[in-house]
């Protein structure tokens, strides 16, 4: 309904797109806002206190065959950025996979923008339930899955529900059924049949409760983990980057101008690239 490209993991006709959950506003509206409130949100706090003064929480979903990756990235303000200003990235940013062991793990870098270049990292591997959290101002991204897809379905793919938690953004209404970053979920004006399938369980009032300006959740479930909850111990990366000798065409001299020759010369870069001529796409 979206035209979401299965190459690209993108809308063909609108490029990337997300919702928007005004966390403090109002009650959880569908079954995906009741897991952001309910599980996601108060698990995040505990991690990473920080994230209590988080208003909004941005939420999308990427579906990849086992061989495809997402280039290294910032997690950031879409909007903000297409009106030419400077890039802002979510307090935390969340994964949750939905698939168990199709394509490869996430990454997360010690790399931040305008930084100097990545010196170590962590990588997590697709299970499940598994949920990844993490300071969302470091650069990330997915490595592509390892040989052959194992999987017993050789259409499967590596499905993830991405949520990142905002004190503020940018992102504004675009109007009824228009996708981009960060739009309200569909109101039921709306042509998606997909909001249907997401209806909300029950009553959810007696979960929505803030404590103090902080906006600390409170949960009538008690903890915000769920019991059954193992912790993951990340896979350390000691290296991110590798210097590597690219080739150079050159005119050789005493021979026609239509010849070339490749020169090996080795790598100098040192520093981050610029935000725009690296870091963005999918």
């Amino acid at each position: 309904e979206h035209n979401y490209d299965t190459v690209i993991n993108a809308s063909s006709t609108a490029g990337y797109f997300s919702y928007l959950y005004p966390l403090k506003e109002r009650a959880p509206k569908c079954s995906v806002e009741q897991i952001i409130f309910n599980t996601i949100f108060p698990a995040v706090c505990e991690q990473f206190p920080q994230a209590a003064e988080a208003n909004y929480a941005e939420w999308w979903v990427h579906s990849r065959p086992h061989s495809n990756g997402h280039q290294l990235h910032f997690d950031s303000d879409e909007t903000r950025i297409m009106s030419g200003r400077t890039p802002q990235h979510p307090l935390v940013s969340t994964v949750l996979y939905l698939s168990d062991e199709i394509g490869g793990p996430t990454v997360v870098t010690n790399q931040r923008l305008a930084g100097p270049l990545a010196t170590e990292g962590y990588m997590v591997l697709p299970k499940s339930n598994r949920c990844v959290m993490f300071d969302a101002q470091y650069l990330h991204g997915v490595i592509p899955g390892r040989g052959v897809n194992s999987s017993p379905h050789s259409n499967a793919r590596r499905l993830t529900f991405m949520v990142g938690f905002w004190k503020d953004i940018a992102a504004k209404d675009r109007g009824l059924d228009v996708a981009g970053p960060g739009q309200p979920f569909p109101s039921n004006k709306s042509k998606y049949t997909w909001p249907k399938e997401m209806k909300s369980e029950g009553d959810t009032s007696s979960v929505f409760a803030f404590s103090g300006t902080a906006g600390v959740v409170k949960s009538t479930t008690g903890s915000a983990v769920p019991a059954e909850a193992v912790p993951v111990q990340p896979i350390h990366l000691n290296a991110i980057w590798e210097p590597i000798e690219c080739a150079v065409s050159r005119e050789v001299s005493g021979v026609d101008a239509s010849v070339s020759a490749s020169v090996k010369v080795p790598s100098t870069v040192a520093a981050t690239p610029h935000y725009s001529a690296c870091f963005q796409g999918f």
